[in-house]
């Protein structure tokens, strides 16, 4: 019997595998946070500060109504590219609690202003809120809470118009 040879084709598939499961345990895909529609799949507690100097951000003042956790930050593109759909969602009645991850207040408040949000943003400087709902990596990242305060769904990346309303349809 002759011994298994690495060729090159073996070697290429051998990098995909391993940077494919590099890339899905990078982006949160089986983390350690709030699992979506399971009984526990309880949304962590937010009592933060807020990206707003002498403000707190409490995920206490949403309990009986569905929301979304939008994780971001100011040095993330896909992150400042759907700041408007969050907003537009946001005027039409939409709860929203930002999550600043690894970002300065001022840097947060500047990319919030520039889009007109006016949601409350905790300040996350070193990704402590973001772990606590199982998010490590793969930004933006935003989570749908129902009300009774379940995670329903987590969508990793930028949000289309059909993932926003996917996801608010969620909450209401």
């Amino acid at each position: 019997m002759r011994p298994l040879a690495w060729t090159a084709s073996r070697r290429v598939l051998a990098g995909v595998i391993v940077a494919t499961t590099v890339v899905l345990t990078a982006c949160g895909g089986g983390g350690s946070g709030p699992r979506p529609g399971r009984p526990d799949g309880a949304a962590p507690v937010i009592d933060a500060p807020s990206i707003v100097e002498g403000e707190r951000v409490r995920s206490a003042d949403f309990v009986g109504r569905g929301y979304l956790v939008n994780f971001w930050g100011s040095w993330c593109e896909p992150c400042k590219r759907e700041l408007p759909r969050l907003v537009g969602a946001s005027a039409t009645g939409t709860a929203i609690v930002g999550v600043a991850v690894r970002d300065s207040d001022r840097r947060a408040r500047a990319a919030l202003s520039e889009v007109g949000a006016t949601w409350p943003s905790a300040s996350d400087p070193e990704a402590a809120i973001a772990a606590t709902w199982g998010v490590a990596a793969g930004f933006p990242v935003t989570v749908a809470v129902d009300r009774s305060g379940t995670v329903r769904k987590r969508h990793i990346g930028e949000l289309s118009d059909a993932d926003l309303a996917d996801l608010v349809a969620l909450i209401r």
